[in-house]
Protein backbone atom coordinates (compact mmCIF):
# COMPACT_ATOMS: atom_id res chain seq x y z
CA UNK A 1 0.00 0.00 0.00
CA UNK A 2 2.77 2.46 1.00
CA UNK A 3 6.34 2.38 2.21
CA UNK A 4 7.10 0.15 5.18
CA UNK A 5 8.69 3.21 6.81
CA UNK A 6 5.26 4.77 7.38
CA UNK A 7 5.11 3.82 11.03
CA UNK A 8 2.05 5.91 11.89
CA UNK A 9 0.07 4.18 9.16
CA UNK A 10 1.13 0.78 10.47
CA UNK A 11 0.18 1.72 14.02
CA UNK A 12 -3.24 3.03 13.03
CA UNK A 13 -3.91 0.04 10.77
CA UNK A 14 -3.02 -2.33 13.59
CA UNK A 15 -5.21 -0.41 16.03
CA UNK A 16 -8.37 -0.33 13.97
CA UNK A 17 -7.98 -3.98 13.04
CA UNK A 18 -7.78 -5.04 16.69
CA UNK A 19 -10.30 -2.74 18.39
CA UNK A 20 -13.91 -3.88 18.08
CA UNK A 21 -15.52 -1.99 20.98
CA UNK A 22 -14.66 1.66 21.62
CA UNK A 23 -14.90 3.26 25.05
CA UNK A 24 -12.98 6.39 24.15
CA UNK A 25 -13.59 9.51 22.11
CA UNK A 26 -14.96 10.37 19.59
CA UNK A 27 -18.57 9.61 20.47
CA UNK A 28 -19.53 8.25 17.07
CA UNK A 29 -17.49 5.09 17.91
CA UNK A 30 -15.96 4.33 14.52
CA UNK A 31 -19.06 5.57 12.73
CA UNK A 32 -21.63 3.50 14.63
CA UNK A 33 -23.32 6.66 15.95
CA UNK A 34 -24.17 8.01 12.50
CA UNK A 35 -27.44 7.17 10.83
CA UNK A 36 -26.98 4.88 7.82
CA UNK A 37 -27.68 7.35 4.99
CA UNK A 38 -25.46 10.05 6.47
CA UNK A 39 -22.63 7.58 7.15
CA UNK A 40 -22.79 6.24 3.60
CA UNK A 41 -22.69 9.76 2.16
CA UNK A 42 -19.61 10.68 4.21
CA UNK A 43 -17.79 7.43 3.42
CA UNK A 44 -18.42 7.86 -0.30
CA UNK A 45 -17.43 11.54 -0.43
CA UNK A 46 -14.87 11.99 2.36
CA UNK A 47 -12.08 13.11 0.01
CA UNK A 48 -14.30 15.43 -2.01
CA UNK A 49 -15.72 17.01 1.15
CA UNK A 50 -12.25 18.12 2.23
CA UNK A 51 -12.45 21.50 0.50
CA UNK A 52 -11.01 24.96 0.96
CA UNK A 53 -12.94 27.94 2.32
CA UNK A 54 -15.24 29.06 -0.49
CA UNK A 55 -18.12 31.55 -0.77
CA UNK A 56 -20.14 28.79 -2.41
CA UNK A 57 -20.32 26.94 0.93
CA UNK A 58 -19.52 29.13 3.96
CA UNK A 59 -16.64 30.49 6.05
CA UNK A 60 -16.01 29.72 9.70
CA UNK A 61 -14.77 33.32 10.13
CA UNK A 62 -17.79 35.07 8.64
CA UNK A 63 -20.58 32.48 8.67
CA UNK A 64 -23.57 33.58 6.64
CA UNK A 65 -25.13 30.39 5.31
CA UNK A 66 -24.99 26.77 6.50
CA UNK A 67 -22.55 27.31 9.36
CA UNK A 68 -24.49 30.30 10.65
CA UNK A 69 -27.72 28.31 10.52
CA UNK A 70 -26.16 25.36 12.35
CA UNK A 71 -24.79 27.57 15.14
CA UNK A 72 -28.15 29.28 15.55
CA UNK A 73 -29.87 25.88 15.82
CA UNK A 74 -27.41 24.82 18.52
CA UNK A 75 -27.82 28.04 20.52
CA UNK A 76 -31.61 27.51 20.41
CA UNK A 77 -31.23 23.90 21.58
CA UNK A 78 -29.14 24.97 24.56
CA UNK A 79 -31.17 28.07 25.36
CA UNK A 80 -28.28 30.52 25.03
CA UNK A 81 -27.84 33.75 23.13
CA UNK A 82 -24.87 32.67 21.03
CA UNK A 83 -22.97 29.48 20.20
CA UNK A 84 -19.74 29.47 18.21
CA UNK A 85 -18.09 26.50 16.50
CA UNK A 86 -14.57 25.53 17.57
CA UNK A 87 -12.28 23.61 15.22
CA UNK A 88 -9.58 22.81 17.79
CA UNK A 89 -11.64 21.14 20.49
CA UNK A 90 -12.55 22.59 23.87
CA UNK A 91 -8.93 23.68 24.14
CA UNK A 92 -9.80 26.51 21.78
CA UNK A 93 -12.88 27.37 23.83
CA UNK A 94 -10.86 27.67 27.04
CA UNK A 95 -8.30 29.86 25.30
CA UNK A 96 -11.02 32.04 23.80
CA UNK A 97 -12.81 32.52 27.12
CA UNK A 98 -9.68 33.75 28.92
CA UNK A 99 -8.61 36.02 26.07
CA UNK A 100 -12.13 37.46 25.79
CA UNK A 101 -13.06 38.15 29.40
CA UNK A 102 -9.76 38.85 31.16
CA UNK A 103 -6.86 41.24 30.62
CA UNK A 104 -3.14 40.90 31.20
CA UNK A 105 -2.54 41.05 34.98
CA UNK A 106 -6.09 40.13 36.05
CA UNK A 107 -6.58 37.47 38.71
CA UNK A 108 -8.98 34.57 38.12
CA UNK A 109 -10.23 31.95 40.58
CA UNK A 110 -9.43 28.55 39.04
CA UNK A 111 -9.92 25.04 40.37
CA UNK A 112 -6.79 22.91 40.12
CA UNK A 113 -8.80 20.11 38.53
CA UNK A 114 -8.38 21.60 35.06
CA UNK A 115 -7.46 20.54 31.56
CA UNK A 116 -3.94 21.42 30.46
CA UNK A 117 -5.39 23.96 27.99
CA UNK A 118 -6.34 26.19 30.94
CA UNK A 119 -2.66 26.56 31.79
CA UNK A 120 -2.11 27.50 28.16
CA UNK A 121 -4.92 30.03 28.50
CA UNK A 122 -3.18 31.54 31.53
CA UNK A 123 0.07 31.82 29.57
CA UNK A 124 -1.56 33.46 26.55
CA UNK A 125 -3.83 35.83 28.49
CA UNK A 126 -1.26 36.84 31.10
CA UNK A 127 -3.64 36.35 34.02
CA UNK A 128 -2.65 35.37 37.55
CA UNK A 129 -4.54 32.28 38.75
CA UNK A 130 -5.79 32.06 42.29
CA UNK A 131 -5.95 28.32 42.85
CA UNK A 132 -8.84 26.49 44.48
CA UNK A 133 -8.05 23.02 45.82
CA UNK A 134 -10.75 20.50 44.83
CA UNK A 135 -11.80 17.51 46.90
CA UNK A 136 -9.65 14.36 46.64
CA UNK A 137 -11.75 11.30 47.44
CA UNK A 138 -10.56 8.25 49.37
CA UNK A 139 -10.23 6.20 46.19
CA UNK A 140 -7.88 8.78 44.71
CA UNK A 141 -10.39 10.34 42.34
CA UNK A 142 -10.14 14.12 42.19
CA UNK A 143 -13.58 15.68 42.52
CA UNK A 144 -14.28 19.42 42.18
CA UNK A 145 -15.00 22.41 44.38
CA UNK A 146 -18.56 23.10 45.53
CA UNK A 147 -20.45 26.35 46.13
CA UNK A 148 -19.29 26.66 49.74
CA UNK A 149 -15.62 26.58 48.73
CA UNK A 150 -16.19 29.04 45.88
CA UNK A 151 -17.84 31.50 48.26
CA UNK A 152 -15.03 31.16 50.79
CA UNK A 153 -12.41 31.86 48.13
CA UNK A 154 -14.36 34.85 46.79
CA UNK A 155 -14.63 36.35 50.26
CA UNK A 156 -10.89 35.97 50.75
CA UNK A 157 -9.96 37.11 47.21
CA UNK A 158 -12.59 39.72 46.25
CA UNK A 159 -10.29 41.19 43.58
CA UNK A 160 -10.61 38.21 41.20
CA UNK A 161 -12.35 38.96 37.90
CA UNK A 162 -14.02 35.59 37.40
CA UNK A 163 -14.34 31.92 38.35
CA UNK A 164 -13.39 28.87 36.25
CA UNK A 165 -14.43 25.30 37.11
CA UNK A 166 -14.62 21.90 35.40
CA UNK A 167 -17.85 19.92 35.56
CA UNK A 168 -18.28 17.05 34.85
CA UNK A 169 -14.77 15.97 35.70
CA UNK A 170 -13.03 13.31 33.66
CA UNK A 171 -14.39 10.72 36.12
CA UNK A 172 -17.93 12.06 35.76
CA UNK A 173 -18.28 14.05 39.00
CA UNK A 174 -20.78 16.89 38.54
CA UNK A 175 -20.69 19.76 41.01
CA UNK A 176 -23.62 22.04 41.92
CA UNK A 177 -23.21 24.54 39.10
CA UNK A 178 -26.53 26.20 39.86
CA UNK A 179 -25.49 27.21 43.37
CA UNK A 180 -21.98 28.14 42.24
CA UNK A 181 -23.56 30.45 39.64
CA UNK A 182 -25.68 32.03 42.37
CA UNK A 183 -22.54 32.66 44.43
CA UNK A 184 -20.80 34.23 41.44
CA UNK A 185 -23.79 36.47 40.76
CA UNK A 186 -23.82 37.52 44.41
CA UNK A 187 -20.20 38.67 44.10
CA UNK A 188 -20.56 40.04 40.57
CA UNK A 189 -18.12 37.57 38.97
CA UNK A 190 -18.31 35.91 35.58
CA UNK A 191 -18.56 32.10 35.72
CA UNK A 192 -16.90 29.97 33.04
CA UNK A 193 -17.50 26.22 33.05
CA UNK A 194 -15.48 23.68 31.13
CA UNK A 195 -18.34 21.24 30.52
CA UNK A 196 -16.43 19.50 27.74
CA UNK A 197 -17.54 16.07 28.95
CA UNK A 198 -21.14 17.14 29.56
CA UNK A 199 -22.63 18.38 26.29
CA UNK A 200 -25.37 15.75 26.72
CA UNK A 201 -26.50 16.92 30.18
CA UNK A 202 -28.92 19.45 28.68
CA UNK A 203 -30.88 16.51 27.22
CA UNK A 204 -30.84 14.29 30.33
CA UNK A 205 -33.89 14.06 32.59
CA UNK A 206 -32.22 14.10 35.98
CA UNK A 207 -29.18 16.33 35.49
CA UNK A 208 -28.47 20.04 35.46
CA UNK A 209 -26.42 21.54 32.63
CA UNK A 210 -24.07 24.47 33.15
CA UNK A 211 -25.58 26.25 30.13
CA UNK A 212 -28.65 27.00 32.23
CA UNK A 213 -26.67 29.00 34.80
CA UNK A 214 -23.06 29.84 33.87
CA UNK A 215 -22.11 32.84 31.73
CA UNK A 216 -19.82 30.93 29.37
CA UNK A 217 -19.74 27.16 28.78
CA UNK A 218 -17.44 25.05 26.62
CA UNK A 219 -18.65 21.75 25.11
CA UNK A 220 -16.70 19.03 23.30
CA UNK A 221 -19.37 17.70 20.96
CA UNK A 222 -16.95 15.12 19.61
CA UNK A 223 -16.54 13.46 23.01
CA UNK A 224 -20.15 12.26 23.21
CA UNK A 225 -22.05 13.01 20.01
CA UNK A 226 -21.53 11.61 16.49
CA UNK A 227 -19.05 14.33 15.55
CA UNK A 228 -15.53 14.03 14.14
CA UNK A 229 -12.66 14.78 16.51
CA UNK A 230 -12.05 18.42 17.45
CA UNK A 231 -15.64 19.51 16.83
CA UNK A 232 -16.65 21.66 19.82
CA UNK A 233 -18.75 24.66 20.82
CA UNK A 234 -18.45 27.64 23.13
CA UNK A 235 -21.75 29.10 24.41
CA UNK A 236 -22.46 32.55 25.83
CA UNK A 237 -25.76 32.97 27.64
CA UNK A 238 -26.10 36.70 27.13
CA UNK A 239 -25.70 38.91 24.08
CA UNK A 240 -24.09 42.33 23.98
CA UNK A 241 -20.49 43.42 23.61
CA UNK A 242 -19.06 40.51 25.62
CA UNK A 243 -20.58 38.04 23.15
CA UNK A 244 -19.18 39.99 20.20
CA UNK A 245 -15.73 39.99 21.80
CA UNK A 246 -15.96 36.22 22.27
CA UNK A 247 -16.94 35.78 18.62
CA UNK A 248 -13.94 37.83 17.47
CA UNK A 249 -11.60 35.86 19.73
CA UNK A 250 -12.90 32.52 18.46
CA UNK A 251 -12.18 33.76 14.93
CA UNK A 252 -8.71 34.88 16.02
CA UNK A 253 -7.94 31.34 17.17
CA UNK A 254 -9.65 29.49 14.30
CA UNK A 255 -7.68 28.08 11.41
CA UNK A 256 -8.37 29.51 7.95
CA UNK A 257 -8.42 25.93 6.64
CA UNK A 258 -11.10 24.10 8.66
CA UNK A 259 -11.87 20.44 8.03
CA UNK A 260 -15.29 20.65 6.40
CA UNK A 261 -16.23 17.00 7.05
CA UNK A 262 -15.92 17.78 10.77
CA UNK A 263 -18.06 20.91 10.40
CA UNK A 264 -20.60 18.83 8.49
CA UNK A 265 -20.87 16.47 11.47
CA UNK A 266 -21.47 19.47 13.73
CA UNK A 267 -24.54 20.37 11.67
CA UNK A 268 -25.52 16.70 11.76
CA UNK A 269 -25.30 16.80 15.57
CA UNK A 270 -27.66 19.79 15.65
CA UNK A 271 -30.11 17.82 13.52
CA UNK A 272 -30.17 14.65 15.62
CA UNK A 273 -30.25 16.60 18.87
CA UNK A 274 -33.34 18.43 17.62
CA UNK A 275 -35.00 15.17 16.63
CA UNK A 276 -34.01 12.78 19.39
CA UNK A 277 -31.36 14.26 21.67
CA UNK A 278 -33.23 13.24 24.82
CA UNK A 279 -33.82 9.67 23.57
CA UNK A 280 -30.18 9.11 22.58
CA UNK A 281 -28.92 10.62 25.82
CA UNK A 282 -31.11 8.43 28.01
CA UNK A 283 -30.13 5.37 25.99
CA UNK A 284 -26.43 6.13 26.56
CA UNK A 285 -26.93 6.74 30.29
CA UNK A 286 -28.93 3.52 30.60
CA UNK A 287 -26.05 1.62 29.01
CA UNK A 288 -23.70 3.17 31.55
CA UNK A 289 -25.93 2.06 34.41
CA UNK A 290 -26.13 -1.43 32.91
CA UNK A 291 -22.35 -1.61 32.83
CA UNK A 292 -22.15 -0.40 36.43
CA UNK A 293 -24.54 -3.09 37.66
CA UNK A 294 -22.76 -5.90 35.85
CA UNK A 295 -19.22 -4.80 36.62
CA UNK A 296 -20.06 -4.51 40.33
CA UNK A 297 -20.79 -8.24 40.36
CA UNK A 298 -17.17 -9.07 39.46
CA UNK A 299 -14.90 -9.88 42.40
CA UNK A 300 -12.09 -7.40 42.99
CA UNK A 301 -13.58 -4.64 40.86
CA UNK A 302 -14.54 -1.23 42.27
CA UNK A 303 -16.64 1.22 40.29
CA UNK A 304 -16.74 4.96 40.88
CA UNK A 305 -20.35 6.09 41.33
CA UNK A 306 -22.65 8.29 43.40
CA UNK A 307 -21.70 6.21 46.45
CA UNK A 308 -18.26 7.87 46.52
CA UNK A 309 -19.37 11.47 46.09
CA UNK A 310 -19.89 14.11 48.77
CA UNK A 311 -23.31 15.63 49.26
CA UNK A 312 -24.29 18.01 46.49
CA UNK A 313 -22.43 16.12 43.76
CA UNK A 314 -23.75 13.75 41.10
CA UNK A 315 -22.17 11.09 38.90
CA UNK A 316 -22.54 10.87 35.13
CA UNK A 317 -23.06 7.19 34.18
CA UNK A 318 -21.42 7.70 30.79
CA UNK A 319 -18.05 7.77 32.60
CA UNK A 320 -16.94 4.39 33.99
CA UNK A 321 -13.93 4.47 36.31
CA UNK A 322 -12.92 0.84 36.88
CA UNK A 323 -10.46 0.28 39.75
CA UNK A 324 -8.66 -3.08 40.06
CA UNK A 325 -6.41 -2.61 43.12
CA UNK A 326 -8.19 -5.43 44.95
CA UNK A 327 -7.46 -7.64 41.96
CA UNK A 328 -3.77 -6.78 42.18
CA UNK A 329 -3.70 -5.05 38.79
CA UNK A 330 -2.60 -1.59 37.70
CA UNK A 331 -4.66 0.39 35.24
CA UNK A 332 -1.89 0.11 32.66
CA UNK A 333 -2.02 -3.69 32.77
CA UNK A 334 -5.81 -3.62 32.52
CA UNK A 335 -5.74 -1.27 29.53
CA UNK A 336 -3.47 -3.63 27.57
CA UNK A 337 -5.43 -6.72 28.65
CA UNK A 338 -8.71 -5.19 27.51
CA UNK A 339 -7.23 -4.07 24.22
CA UNK A 340 -6.04 -7.61 23.55
CA UNK A 341 -9.72 -8.54 23.93
CA UNK A 342 -10.72 -5.90 21.38
CA UNK A 343 -11.91 -3.32 23.95
CA UNK A 344 -10.35 0.15 23.89
CA UNK A 345 -10.62 2.50 26.90
CA UNK A 346 -10.04 6.23 27.13
CA UNK A 347 -7.39 6.36 29.84
CA UNK A 348 -5.27 4.30 32.22
CA UNK A 349 -3.69 5.36 35.52
CA UNK A 350 -1.78 3.39 38.16
CA UNK A 351 -5.12 2.85 39.95
CA UNK A 352 -7.80 2.43 37.29
CA UNK A 353 -8.99 2.69 33.72
CA UNK A 354 -11.64 5.07 32.46
CA UNK A 355 -14.13 3.90 29.85
CA UNK A 356 -16.24 6.63 28.28
CA UNK A 357 -19.53 6.10 26.44
CA UNK A 358 -20.93 8.01 23.50
CA UNK A 359 -24.01 7.98 21.29
CA UNK A 360 -22.40 5.27 19.16
CA UNK A 361 -22.15 2.65 21.91
CA UNK A 362 -24.45 -0.38 21.97
CA UNK A 363 -25.45 -3.10 24.42
CA UNK A 364 -23.00 -5.43 22.67
CA UNK A 365 -20.18 -3.04 23.60
CA UNK A 366 -21.24 -3.16 27.25
CA UNK A 367 -21.38 -6.95 27.27
CA UNK A 368 -17.93 -7.13 25.66
CA UNK A 369 -16.48 -4.75 28.28
CA UNK A 370 -18.00 -6.71 31.17
CA UNK A 371 -16.82 -10.01 29.72
CA UNK A 372 -13.28 -8.74 29.24
CA UNK A 373 -13.09 -7.32 32.80
CA UNK A 374 -14.43 -10.62 34.19
CA UNK A 375 -11.52 -12.42 32.49
CA UNK A 376 -8.87 -10.30 34.23
CA UNK A 377 -6.36 -12.36 36.23
CA UNK A 378 -6.31 -12.26 40.02
CA UNK A 379 -3.15 -11.38 41.89
CA UNK A 380 -2.13 -10.24 45.34
CA UNK A 381 -4.03 -7.12 46.39
CA UNK A 382 -2.07 -3.94 45.84
CA UNK A 383 -1.46 -1.76 48.92
CA UNK A 384 -3.98 0.98 49.61
CA UNK A 385 -2.93 4.13 47.80
CA UNK A 386 -1.85 7.21 49.68
CA UNK A 387 -1.97 10.67 48.18
CA UNK A 388 0.62 12.93 49.79
CA UNK A 389 -0.24 15.92 47.67
CA UNK A 390 1.48 19.01 49.07
CA UNK A 391 -0.68 21.70 50.57
CA UNK A 392 -0.53 24.05 47.62
CA UNK A 393 -1.13 27.76 48.23
CA UNK A 394 -3.80 29.69 46.39
CA UNK A 395 -1.52 32.61 45.57
CA UNK A 396 1.46 32.36 43.23
CA UNK A 397 4.89 33.97 43.02
CA UNK A 398 5.12 34.02 39.23
CA UNK A 399 2.40 34.11 36.60
CA UNK A 400 2.23 31.18 34.16
CA UNK A 401 3.28 33.57 31.39
CA UNK A 402 6.37 34.65 33.34
CA UNK A 403 7.30 31.04 34.02
CA UNK A 404 6.85 30.09 30.37
CA UNK A 405 8.70 33.02 28.82
CA UNK A 406 11.44 33.90 31.32
CA UNK A 407 12.59 30.71 33.03
CA UNK A 408 14.21 27.45 32.10
CA UNK A 409 12.16 24.29 32.64
CA UNK A 410 13.06 20.96 34.13
CA UNK A 411 11.19 18.01 35.58
CA UNK A 412 11.26 17.62 39.35
CA UNK A 413 9.86 15.10 41.77
CA UNK A 414 6.67 16.24 43.45
CA UNK A 415 8.05 15.63 46.94
CA UNK A 416 11.00 17.92 46.18
CA UNK A 417 8.99 20.76 44.69
CA UNK A 418 7.75 22.44 47.89
CA UNK A 419 9.05 25.98 48.21
CA UNK A 420 10.52 26.20 44.72
CA UNK A 421 9.28 28.89 42.39
CA UNK A 422 11.68 28.38 39.47
CA UNK A 423 14.53 26.03 38.52
CA UNK A 424 17.88 27.02 39.97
Amino acid sequence: MTSKNNKLLRSLKNYIERERHSFHTPGHKAGAGFEKKFAEFVRKNIFSLDITVTPFVDSIHEPKRGLKSAMERISALYGVKNSFFLVNGSTQGNLAAFLSFFADGDTVLISRNIHRSVISACVLSGIYPVWMNPKILKNGVICEVGPREVEEYLRFYPEVKGVFITSPTYNGAITDVKKIAEVCQKFGKILIVDEAWGAHLKFARNFVSAVDYADCVIHSFHKIFPVFSQGSVVHFRRGGEASRILERTVSLLNTTSPFYPMLLTMEYAADILERKGDILTEKMLSLGKLALRNLKKITGIELFSNDHLPRGFEWDPSKLTIATRARGLSGFFVQKFLFDKGVGVDCATPLNVIATLGFGNTKDDILALVSAVADLPKRKTLPSPSFPFPSTPSEIVLSPREVYTKYKKKKIRLDRSAGQSAPK
